[in-house]
């Protein structure tokens, strides 16, 4: 149970303000928006009266507040405070947290969980009491904005955040369309915008029109959106972070990394606020130094860091993540049918556009974009805007919003074989709201019932689709002909008709979009098939950062064995716990094994290690996996499989000397299909992502968690021929 009295109290406490009896409700009070950002969060207050936007000061002096909380034993610290705290407090201080919304995961300080949307009702309740210490007023409702690519799941969290920090209505929109309205609102129609907005962790790119519709309403349309939600300038940080921490190595022989890890930790937080300044210094200046004195004392002696980066390397260190963003561009320009000559305008949003390099880039692909009055608040001013457009009565301005996944079903395309393929009814980029009947489905002849299972999935992305529920309609007729009727509202309820033609019977089912869950097989249509199989690794980061994992690990592995057993395949199962060679930790290994029962045994009691420091020996532990595979004995013609599940990213090269390139070529010439489960940070997407040259996957750990490894195991079933 997750505990939250101490963050009930801290809510409670921030509306409790000096100027409380001063505090009104009323029908003229102004309209509160708020952008909860990645690093920075920003409210503003639109009062339409004046026709003027005001941004809520924070404490009365800060128009920003630092998206970082430090809960202590007996207090909770927010902003800039919590954010400087984090040298001294580092265990009990959180930043970024906007990353992992929608997470199912709880964060442990002390003896208390804590789930990614508690945090972020911290951030919001301190940004609800400084909006009413401001202006007097109570807030009882508000827009908060979201990247546009959030999934179901982190949008919902959003909006349980927001009810969480006291808000008894929640309203949501996208950042670039909340952009898009800032700029646009009483600016015209007839415009094709592009929104770029990089900020402190994310990255969205938005095609929108801006139209007037047959009812004469302005109409912000989304077109397309495509985002990363690791592409910021808290990725431009650590870059410079891992360059001064390779320059210290340098300098002194001292692998940061190698340190005891409360002290790694603290200088490591000390280097990220170094960062920032130098970031902003080198966006206006050609060179800046770093001094810090000391970094660190080691051995009785302090340990100084002192260096000049110029203009010229911090661009060069960015350079691919700057590339990074001009693709997504181009993904979202597709997708919208749009060419750079149809913008009219590019909008550049957030504060990490303030670097040069990003302006020069967008100009040189597109045109010489508009920078938003205040980059860093124009998401905020747009919520504010937007809720007061959706309270006025006839209201002339209109949001349009578009799916951002395809709707479908799963059907037989080859009676023969059992091979089924993914059928979108409601396609990726549809106008929301909207309704589709597909009526080309016809039952199994001789069935009695038909089963309709229900996806979701990202175009291009089939293989991480994510089942969302079933419907069964009985006594159909013969041969009956099927219509499926797939229908997402204004409210985005989303809702599944199943219908006989030829009776006109039907059954209705709501989906709850924000949750998934694992699909039951159809074990009565597997039978076993002669030379078909699986060898099977799971490698497993056992240190003590997977807590928030390892459970749902162990939960899952169980569940993926079953469901090989379920299907009737022919399989050997190995295991591997790894830690950090570094740190003396030797890779747990355990002997191929046919037997379920015991291979399930063995995830249950696989031992924990401590690991130093990120980052963990997952590369050696590939280099394991495949000797082991070296010493089976049977199942040679079987198709060979790794999965690897890691929250950090590798030591390389490993012990043995070998690169990720090595590791690669190893892993092609024994044909080994590897799926990874990793964060997809820098340093991450770097070393893993070569490996799925091999076939296999690369899932980002930010996404639910459990509905990967769902993923995985329907994927490497369905590898082996069934009849």
């Amino acid at each position: 149970m997750r505990q939250v009295t101490l963050i009930a109290n801290f809510l409670q406490a921030a509306t409790r303000c000096r100027s409380f009896k001063q505090i009104k409700r009323s029908s003229d009070m102004g309209f509160l928006g708020i952008d909860l950002g990645t690093t920075n969060s920003v409210a503003v207050i639109y009062d339409d009266k004046k026709d003027e936007l005001s941004i809520v000061k924070i404490d009365g002096m800060e128009e920003v507040l630092a998206s970082a909380v430090c809960i202590l034993e007996e207090e909770i610290v927010v902003g800039s405070e919590a954010k400087n705290s984090a040298i001294i407090y580092p265990e009990e201080t959180i930043l970024s947290i906007k990353r992992q919304m929608g997470e199912t995961f709880a964060i442990k300080i002390g003896e208390k969980n804590y789930l990614p949307e508690d945090i972020s009702a911290i951030l919001l309740g301190h940004l609800k009491a400084a909006a009413q210490l401001q202006s007097g007023e109570v807030y009882d409702e508000v827009v908060i904005t979201h990247p546009a690519y959030f999934n179901d799941r982190q949008i919902y969290a959003t909006k349980k955040a927001g009810e969480l920090a006291g808000f008894k209505q929640v309203h949501l929109l996208s950042e670039p369309l909340a952009s898009a309205i800032e700029y646009g609102y009483k600016q015209g129609y007839a415009q094709t915008l592009l929104v770029y907005d990089l900020g402190g962790g994310t990255f969205d790119a938005c095609v929108l029109k801006v139209i007037k519709d047959l009812n004469g309403h302005e109409t912000f349309q989304e077109l397309a959106d495509v985002g990363d939600m690791h592409l910021g300038g808290d990725d431009f940080d650590q870059i410079l972070v891992d360059y001064m921490v390779e320059q210290f190595r340098v300098m002194t022989g001292i692998r940061i990394q190698d340190i005891e890890v409360r002290e790694s930790t603290r200088v490591l937080h000390k280097l990220k606020q170094e960062a920032e300044l130098l970031k902003k210094k080198l966006s206006s200046i050609n060179k800046a130094s770093v001094k810090i004195y000391p970094l660190m004392i080691h051995e009785g002696m302090p340990l100084n860091l002192s260096l000049e980066v110029t203009k010229d390397e911090f661009e060069a260190l960015i350079r691919p993540m700057i590339d990074k963003s001009k693709d997504i561009i181009k993904e979202a320009l597709k997708r919208a049918d749009q060419t750079p000559d149809d913008i009219s305008k590019v909008i550049l949003v957030g504060g990490s556009t303030l670097v040069p390099m990003v302006k020069r880039m967008v100009a040189g692909f597109i045109k010489e974009p508009y920078r938003a009055t205040d980059p860093a608040k124009s998401v905020a001013m747009g919520a504010a805007l937007y809720n007061y457009l959706i309270h006025l009565p006839n209201s002339q301005v209109k949001v349009g919003q578009i799916t951002r996944q395809n709707f479908g079903t799963e059907a037989i395309i080859n009676i023969a074989t059992n091979e089924k393929s993914l059928i979108p009814i409601i396609p990726m980029g549809s106008t929301i709201p909207i309704e589709v009947t597909d009526d080309g489905f016809s039952a199994t002849s001789g069935a009695s019932t038909v089963r309709v299972d229900v996806f979701q999935w990202e175009e291009g992305h089939e293989e991480d689709r994510k089942y969302t529920g079933s419907l069964m309609l009985e006594g159909i007729s013969q041969d009956a002909r099927i219509s499926v009727k797939y229908t997402i509202n204004n409210d985005n309820l989303f809702e599944v008709t199943v219908r006989d033609q030829n009776t006109e019977k039907e059954i209705s089912g709501v989906f709850d979009r924000k949750k998934t869950m694992p699909r039951l097989p159809d074990m009565e249509k597997y039978t076993k098939v002669a030379g078909e199989g699986l060898n099977i690794v799971f490698l497993m980061d056992t240190t003590g950062s997977m807590d928030t994992y390892i459970d749902g690990v162990k939960e899952k592995a169980i569940a993926f064995s079953n469901i090989l057993e379920a299907r009737k395949i022919d399989y050997n199962l190995g295991l591997i716990g790894f830690g950090d060679l570094l740190e003396n930790e030797k890779p747990k290994v355990y002997r191929w094994t046919k037997d379920i029962r015991k291979f399930q045994k063995r995830v249950t009691k696989i031992p924990r290690t401590c690991g130093g420091d990120i980052p963990e020996s997952s590369m050696d532990a590939l280099e394991t996996g495949i000797d082991l595979l070296s010493r089976l004995k049977e199942g040679e013609s079987y198709k060979n499989i790794f999965i690897l599940i890691t929250d950090a990213p590798p030591h390389v090269p490993t012990v043995n000397g070998k690169t990720v390139n090595d590791v690669v070529d190893a892993l092609i010439s024994n044909k080994i299909t590897t799926y990874v489960v990793a964060r997809k940070d820098y340093k991450s997407l770097e070393a893993y992502e070569p490996l799925t040259r091999t076939g296999g996957h690369y899932y980002s750990m930010q996404d639910d968690f459990m509905d990967i490894l769902d993923a995985i195991a329907y994927a490497i079933a369905d590898l082996v021929k069934t009849t």
